[in-house]
């Protein structure tokens, strides 16, 4: 008996140890975010489901994701630069936030106008939720919208306000689904255009809602945006965002293509498998966006965070696979019966959570050790990759084509960026030996 006492109490301890670290208490902030926000976003897509045609939805759900993929390219690179330049100093911090949100809410307002005109003649498909001005107007809100909320979100993580950026995003899951309930009882005939206002509405208030938070949170000074500091830093800002561009472009892309290749309809299910698969990926994601805030060249507080974030990884991943493969039925018939065909998709995308991971540890790890441009060319690659099984997958096998090709593409970036990772999680000496064998290439 008291051989597997002992053993379970040192494994307590250990989860305990874990948990108090740093970099897994604001992962931890980011995951509450995540909850609320996941949960209240199934429940969301679920009245969406009920209330509104599957075409409708599989519309709203890809102009969404276009919307949020113009968000993250009209950032900049920006919202890590914040967080870096905020952990450093929180002096002027007010003119810095001010600043980067003016930017970025104008540029996405200007690129959700520009890109959803391009949009409404290219694709057909597209076209019946682009067409008149309101309906444009509300895509280009929410890029601008999304674009200043991604923004302020990163703002709070580098005043090491988490609650913020918390309160921010339950607010919108609670605004937009009291708004889509409210929509869809009143004028269900609005369609994928009332999911759509729904989220905006959500958004706009949200923002209003942490603004004096944000007041709160930062030291007396200026709120007048000066552009010149942000010009004197544009090739580390560059460095950021294209690094972030290659890694989102693909994830956000996934839901536009769908609907493109397939269909709407098609695109419904699999954006309701993606949602609940995501919701379970965004811990490695979170656990190792964390350790940005860790002193640029530490390099034993690194590879120590890492060698410690990476087994809860690994536990998550070994959980996930098996029950995505139990419930997938399951959880898709909730939403709508015509959904149960993603099923096989989304059990082969429960496979994914372990080569996310090391694909989101080693574009942090670079980003701890300042060599994004290095990272950030090998993450397009990857990004090209990424589509191109994406596509080749839907047109051989529909939806669950798409999976596999993820899937696969997935394996294959674990392979090429894993090296660095897995240096991190080797004994000091030891990759000290291999480095030196085989040269740092990463």
């Amino acid at each position: 008996m008291g051989y597997p006492l002992n053993t379970a109490l040192r494994r307590y301890g250990w989860l305990r140890a874990t948990t108090r670290r740093p970099v897994v208490r604001n992962a931890a902030s980011l995951f509450g975010s995540t909850v609320v926000t996941s949960f209240l976003g199934f429940v969301f897509w679920l009245l969406a489901a009920r209330f509104f045609s599957p075409a409708a939805v599989g519309l709203a759900s890809a102009i969404q994701a276009a919307s949020q993929l113009l968000a993250y390219v009209c950032i900049f690179g920006l919202g890590t630069l914040v967080i870096a330049e905020l952990a450093e100093s929180k002096h002027a911090a007010r003119q810095l936030i001010m600043t980067t949100a003016v930017v970025t809410c104008v540029s996405g307002f200007l690129a959700g106008v520009a890109v959803g005109l391009v949009l409404r003649h290219l694709s057909a498909d597209l076209r019946p939720g682009l067409t008149g001005t309101l309906r444009l107007a509300v895509f280009a809100g929410l890029s601008a919208a999304t674009t200043t909320a991604l923004l302020l979100d990163d703002a709070s993580i580098g005043l090491l306000r988490g609650d913020i950026q918390f309160r921010r995003n339950t607010i919108f899951a609670v605004t937009k689904l009291a708004l889509l309930a409210a929509l869809g009882l009143a004028w269900s005939a609005l369609g994928g255009m009332a999911i759509l206002a729904a989220c905006l509405i959500g958004l706009a208030l949200s923002l209003v809602a942490v603004a004096r938070p944000l007041v709160a949170a930062t030291e007396p000074g200026p709120w007048r945006p000066a552009l010149g500091p942000l010009v004197a830093k544009r090739r580390l800002i560059y460095s950021h965002h294209w690094l972030n561009i290659s890694v989102i472009a693909p994830r956000q892309l996934l839901p536009v293509l769908v609907a493109a290749i397939i269909s709407p309809a098609a695109n419904a299910g699999f954006y309701a498998a993606s949602l609940v698969v995501g919701f379970v990926n965004v811990i490695p994601s979170q656990l190792s966006t964390a350790m940005f805030a860790l002193k640029p060249g530490d390099e034993d507080a690194l590879r120590e965070e890492v060698r410690e974030t990476m087994k809860i990884c690994v536990m998550v991943a070994c959980l996930s696979a098996p029950f995505f493969i139990i419930t997938s039925r399951f959880i898709l018939e909730i939403f709508r019966h015509s959904y149960v065909d993603a099923a096989p998709a989304m059990a082969v995308l429960g496979f994914t959570t372990l080569p996310s991971a090391v694909k989101s540890y080693y574009v942090n790890i670079a980003r701890v050790r300042r060599q994004m441009r290095r990272a950030a060319t090998i993450t397009s690659l990857a990004a090209l990759v990424e589509v191109g099984a994406t596509v080749g997958g839907a047109v051989l096998d529909g939806l669950t084509g798409v999976a596999l090709g993820l899937l696969c593409a997935y394996l294959v970036e674990t392979v090429w960026l894993g090296p660095p990772v897995a240096k991190m999680l080797l004994p000091q000496r030891v990759s000290g030996l291999h480095a030196k064998k085989r040269g740092h290439w990463w």
